[in-house]
């Protein structure tokens, strides 16, 4: 590793995973908070009655620390799951 960093040359890129990720519409600002605290970005969202789906992607080391922060934000109303594709 500390070759690598003295190298300068840049290492494997990061592997990124899509998730859609349903949390209630009271708890938005909170999910999307995680999110960005976890190097995500929102590509879509739609609201579904009285929830929000978000379609994100983000890192793939960072989906076990996704599936814990989107239960906790949203007081364990939320679901993340693994989108199709």
């Amino acid at each position: 590793m500390k070759d690598l960093l003295e190298s300068g040359e840049p290492g494997q890129p990061l592997r990124e995973i899509k998730v859609l990720i349903a949390v209630p519409e009271e708890y938005l600002g909170a999910s999307t908070g995680e999110l960005q605290l976890l190097d995500g970005w929102i590509t879509s969202m739609e609201a579904h009655q009285s929830s929000v789906v978000l379609a994100a992607t983000l890192p793939a080391a960072n989906y076990s620390s996704v599936t814990s922060a989107g239960r906790s934000s949203t007081a364990g109303r939320g679901r993340v799951d693994l989108a199709e594709g």
